[in-house]
């Protein structure tokens, strides 16, 4: 699968990247957050035939009064007499975008989340791999990253922003990285670093009822709204990870 495009979150002054990380009960977050939580019509959202973006937009976040606001969309899929909020879109130029993604821009929507709870990570770039084998980057997942942030929603409202750059750097420095295979991390992990993180990324095998969304309004033809999948750790930690020994269909068919 192609590599996707990410949100970006702007938080300090810099644009970060946005993760989609889990539920505050760590079961799998829906990736398409933005119809989902901010009430964004699924036409400006569809597919644009590029297999970098399969959401069919790019969005910025950020954090204004302690809500997950969202202040920014960019989209193939839009007029410039078409509204979000009252606001009408703007050419997608290097001076104006945020993302290279989409012809038409939304600025300054300021739109809070409705029914979000979740924790999320924002990163920038790699770290400097120069006195290790460059194809230990991608190895490294999560721990790569010279910026890491998680921030914690539940109910709409930002509860913590926690900046784990350092704690990161010092698992990054005394973990062991081999050729090939699975990362080994020092056995003790450094106090607040949270577990999902690792989990997420493949670096921790976990157990868990995760709960992936499939199917769209606009898709026609039968399809489960929801694919809950039974994930447990593979027996050879060289293979991808994880196993699926179940798979259940729930909710209404579209």
């Amino acid at each position: 699968m192609t590599e996707q495009i990410k949100d970006v979150f702007f938080y300090k002054g810099k644009a970060l990247e946005l993760t989609i990380g889990v539920g505050i009960d760590n079961r799998t977050l829906a990736e398409d957050i933005v119809p989902e939580y901010f009430n964004i019509d699924y036409k400006y959202s569809q597919h644009h035939n590029i297999s970098s973006c399969w959401r069919g937009y790019v969005a910025g976040f950020t954090i204004r009064k302690k809500k997950f606001i969202l202040d920014k969309y960019s989209t193939f899929r839009a007029s410039y007499s078409d509204k979000i909020n009252k606001i009408k879109p703007v050419s997608n130029s290097d001076k104006q975008g945020f993302t290279n993604y989409g012809t038409h821009i939304f600025n300054d929507l300021n739109i809070p989340s409705k029914g979000l709870s979740g924790k999320f990570l924002l990163t920038d770039t790699f770290a400097d791999f120069s006195t290790r084998s460059k194809h230990n980057t991608y190895i490294m997942g999560v721990l790569g990253y010279k910026t890491l942030i998680e921030v914690v929603v539940e109910n709409d409202t930002v509860t913590s922003v926690t900046d784990l750059s350092k704690l990161n750097k010092e698992i990054r420095d005394t973990c062991v990285v081999p050729k090939d295979g699975m990362v080994q991390l020092p056995e003790t992990l450094p106090e607040g670093y949270p577990k999902w993180v690792l989990e997420k990324y493949g670096l921790i095998p976990k157990k868990e009822m995760a709960t992936f969304r499939v199917g769209r309004p606009e898709y026609v033809g039968k399809m489960p709204q929801r694919i809950d999948l039974c994930v447990e750790p593979a027996d050879d930690p060289q293979e991808i990870g994880f196993s699926c020994t179940t798979v259940k269909f729930s909710g209404d068919w579209v």
